[in-house]
């Protein structure tokens, strides 16, 4: 997986990865270091509909959980960009 991820930033993706069998298939990619272009935009739409069910207070602020979904969505990224 991604060095630039920390332990925990780790564990939040293998939660949001684990059902489905695309799902766990971009997971493994990821582990790899092996996605593609489009497979990192799938996990970044996965991680961002994450972000905005669970991510954010009613003031629309990024929580604590939010902004280590942000911070996933910056390094995933750097691959892309």
């Amino acid at each position: 997986m991604n060095n630039s991820l920390s332990s925990h930033q780790q564990q939040i993706l293998l939660n949001l990865f684990k059902d489905g069998t695309e799902k766990k298939l971009l997971m493994q990619k990821l582990i790899n270091g092996c996605s593609s272009k489009d497979e990192i935009e799938k996990m970044c739409d996965i991680i961002s509909d994450e972000f905005l069910l669970n991510g954010i207070t009613e003031d629309f602020e990024a929580n604590a959980y939010g902004k280590e979904l942000e911070n996933i969505l910056d390094i995933i990224n750097r691959d892309r960009l």
